[in-house]
Formats: C-alpha cells, structure tokens, sequence
C-alpha cells in the first residue's frame, strides 16, 4: 500500500476508535501498551493504548486494513499521473511533512485559477466511482468543481471563484459563499440522502497553499461542532471570539460565569435561543422578533425580564458580549 492511502487509513482508525495511531516503517520493538498490525512488508500501524482493544475493535482494524489494500488494487496505476488524484494523494502526504510543501509536477498539469475551497465532512465512505454525492456536487456547480477526497471520510471541493462571486459583490463575498455552501449542504442531504457538514474558505490563489488551507478548515470543523455543533455550514472566518477562548481552562470559565450573572440563564434554552437569535441580528429587536415568530413586545419584555433577572441589557454592546462569551464558553464546556 502506498504511504498517503495508509495516512487516510490511520486518520479513520483514529477517528473510530479515539486512540492515537502512528504509521511505521520496516521492524522495530512496540513501545508499551501499543498494539501493532501488520500492513504489507513496509509499513505496519501502531496503535497507542492499543492493548486495551477488544477482540471487535481489532477486527474492525483488520477490516479497514484489509478494504484499503483491495481499494488501491482497484484503482491500480491508471491513477498515478491524474492531477486531481495527486493532488489528493499530496494533501494527505502533506499534513505529516515539515518545511516547505512542494506540490508534485503531476499537480501542475491542473489549470489553476483562483478558486473556493469547500470541505465536505460525510459519514458515508465516499467511493467517487460510485457515489451520489459525487453525481450531486458536479451537477450543482455545473461539472466546474474538482472533486479531491482526502479520506473516507473527507472530501475537498474547489470551485472556480469566477463562478460563485460575481464582479459586483463587493463586501457581499462572505455572505454569498456561505450562501453556496448552505446551498450545497442541502442539496447533498435532499438529493443524495446523505447528511453532510460543510466548512467553507475565502478563495486561494496559489495551490501551494492548500495544505494550510485544509488545516484551517480542519480547525474550523472542530470549533464549530464544539461551540456551535449541529450546523451544516461552518466558514473559517467566524470564529474570532472562540479561538480567544480556546486557552481558558474549565475553572477561570466558571469563575467568569458566576461573576457574569448571578442566575445562570444559559441554561434556559429557551433563554439561549433568543439570545442567539438577537446577537445573529446584531441586536436588531424587530428582525429578531420576526425570526422567532413572536410579536415585537413580547421580545422586548423578555430582554427587560432578563436584564431585571442578571443586571445584564443585551441591547447595550457591552453586555451583549459578556452574554455571548456566557453562551459560547458554556456550550463548549456542555
């Protein structure tokens, strides 16, 4: 098996069986509490704490292993000198090299253009030869998108940049990307039945730099399934707040909370989604009555209630986001 096919193997062991699994080459003696397996006569997987697995999670590992090898038989060397399928296959080598990332002569065969960078996160294993969420995407971006799966369970969406952002946008950009990548979300879970969480990035100009870019998208994925989990769309630019938060330990956040407000209202959720609502609305009172469906008075009764129960006016900026740090740090912490 090839090394970046055996790196998309271990991040899928590492993801199913939450423990750390490192790729090693030739024969050396297993550290302590590693389980070892065997790949081909290169490269074997050692998985850390690996003598805690049960006798289903090494079959599991077995499997994996062994549906990987059959895989590449399939694809065989017709796909060696693909430029999409060495793009992929360098983006996974990639994320475990230092220094400078030189993408291989086969990438340059790519007619690159500035383009927008969607990744796609599925629970499905995705097989382009076969899969409907391949059939979706080209169709809803017009055959113009490459499709560049990065694992079973990742996949990497490039779209020319001329084709989402007209010339008239403006300051209008992020708006419309995140537009397209909602658009696509729910056409993939309509049209291909499958449930999809997409992270979209501003457009990239050079291909060289797509390595970093996959790991802000990453870094992204993560944030957003920890502060803002449940959503389909996630873009890289809209976590300015939860990245400053991410140093704060579980004791100073619960020393903030209690110093906040005296009644935890953030575990109202009735609280929380209006709250949630209003700060997405930039404190607007009429669009976030609207969005909730209630009358404006009503609202504005609640913030008043609110204020009179915490000290806290979420109409007044500063208060506004002292309550969104509340919120954001007590849905991390769950």
């Amino acid at each position: 098996m090839e090394y970046p096919e055996l790196i998309g193997l271990a991040r899928n062991l590492e993801n199913a069986l939450g423990k750390k699994v490192r790729i090693e080459v030739g024969e050396s003696a297993a550290d302590a509490g590693e389980r070892v397996f065997h790949v081909d006569g290169r490269y074997r997987l050692a998985v850390e704490g690996g003598d805690s697995l049960t006798s289903r999670e090494e079959a599991l590992i077995c499997l994996i292993l062994k549906q990987g090898v059959e895989r590449e038989g399939r694809v065989g060397e017709s796909g060696k000198n693909n430029p999409l399928a060495a793009l992929a296959r360098w983006l996974q080598q990639a994320e475990f090299l230092e220094g400078p990332r030189v993408p291989p002569p086969a990438v340059h065969q790519l007619a690159w253009e500035d383009r927008v960078p969607f990744f796609v996160v599925h629970l499905g294993a995705y097989d382009e030869t076969e899969s409907g969420l391949d059939r979706v995407l080209r169709t809803y971006f017009d055959h113009q998108a490459w499709l560049v799966p990065i694992n079973r369970a990742e996949l990497l969406v490039l779209v020319p940049c001329t084709f989402l952002i007209g010339p008239d946008a403006g300051g209008e950009w992020e708006k419309g990307l995140e537009e397209a990548a909602l658009g696509m979300a729910e056409v993939v879970t309509t049209e291909a039945g499958e449930d999809v969480t997409v992270v979209v990035h501003p457009p990239v100009r050079e291909v060289e730099r797509l390595p970093r870019v996959l790991h802000t998208m990453r870094e992204a994925y993560r944030m957003g399934k920890a502060y803002h989990p449940g959503g389909p769309v996630y873009t890289t630019w809209q976590f300015t707040l939860e990245k400053l938060l991410e140093p704060v330990g579980s004791d100073r956040a619960g020393r903030f909370l209690e110093e906040i407000s005296p009644v935890p209202f953030w575990e109202d959720s009735e609280v929380r989604e209006m709250l949630d609502v209003f700060l997405r609305q930039n404190l607007n009172v009429s669009e976030t009555a609207r969005r909730l469906f209630i009358h404006r008075n009503t609202l504005i009764y609640r913030l008043d209630r609110l204020k009179q129960d915490t000290g806290l006016d979420a109409r007044r900026f500063e208060d506004a986001l002292r309550i969104r740090l509340a919120l954001l740090l007590t849905r991390r912490l769950g």
